[in-house]
């Protein structure tokens, strides 16, 4: 099936004040579904702009940015996935949406929006998780994960040129402008969101996700690309996923990695757009 692409209009920016932080938001309102859009580590909200050609109208879209991330404000503290969802949570009840929301999360917005469906499943729609790993399960010590989170912010605070190089050979289908916007929104994120994802953004002390996630009965679908091209969630963690939500759909895109919708937008619509449909939330006309 051939998706119609549909010209975006300007973004409507603003900010929202969520546990005193404001957070940015982007929006597309229409008369479609609302949608919230959280994107992942050190990335943005201009990170959805390529499936949003193909989502919007359909859906009525509001993207934010975590906090430390982008035009959000930046504590110096505070970057665990409980202050992440507190955040957001808080931001989509100052929405004023009409009706139960979709969650769209990629990464750590996929961590962010998994997390939300299993404490709030009955007050959503429908939540659709891009290509976010199980975390939390890692072996290690606190003291390696720290060192971990050290080296990363090191590796992150290179010269802009070397991060453009890098942003490049991690998709060379990227222009040299494309590129360099993704690697000024990396440079652009507070030190804390590197130095505490590796310890604060997977499962609380005794959490087990065989606990968890049974609570997210919500419709559900994990998009996911392949390991051998980069992506994070490896076989047994979608099946996981399937064994322990119940009716959860599993959509697995080829020749694709980590970010399956900056590199094929399209497909990724598509099985967002199918998995809404199946449960009647948008109509079988929409696109």
């Amino acid at each position: 099936m051939s998706l119609t692409r549909t010209d975006l209009s300007l973004a409507k920016t603003g900010f929202i004040l969520a546990n005193g932080l404001r957070i940015r938001t982007a929006a597309w309102p229409s008369d479609g579904y609302p949608a919230v859009f959280v994107h992942g580590l050190s990335s943005g909200w201009q990170s959805w702009l390529p499936p949003l050609t193909y989502l919007w109208p359909t859906l009525s879209v509001t993207a934010v940015d975590l906090r430390g991330h982008g035009d959000s404000d930046k504590p110096e503290m505070g970057y665990t996935l409980a202050n992440y969802v507190a955040d957001v949570w808080e931001a989509i009840g100052k929405m004023r949406l009409k009706r139960p929301p979709i969650l769209i999360g990629h990464s750590l917005g996929g961590a962010i929006v998994r997390r939300i469906a299993a404490e709030r499943a009955g007050e959503l729609a429908a939540v659709v998780v891009e290509d976010s790993d199980l975390w939390g399960t890692e072996q290690g010590t606190p003291e390696q994960r720290r060192a971990f989170g050290q080296e990363w912010l090191k590796n992150v605070r290179r010269p802009l040129p070397e991060l453009i190089q890098t942003e490049m050979d991690r998709n060379p289908a990227l222009s040299y402008r494309e590129a360099m916007e993704k690697a000024t929104r990396v440079q652009n994120t507070a030190d804390g969101v590197f130095l505490g994802a590796p310890e604060g953004v997977g499962l609380a002390v005794g959490e087990t996700y065989d606990d968890l996630l049974p609570h997210i009965t919500c419709p559900f679908l994990l998009v996911r690309g392949l390991p051998e091209f980069g992506g994070a969630v490896p076989e047994t963690a979608a099946t996981r996923h399937k064994e322990l939500i119940p009716g959860a759909t599993i959509v697995t895109i080829p020749n694709v990695g980590h970010s399956v919708h900056g590199q094929q937008p399209e497909a990724f619509s598509e099985a967002v757009l199918t998995f809404l449909r199946a449960h009647d939330i948008i109509g079988s006309e929409a696109k």
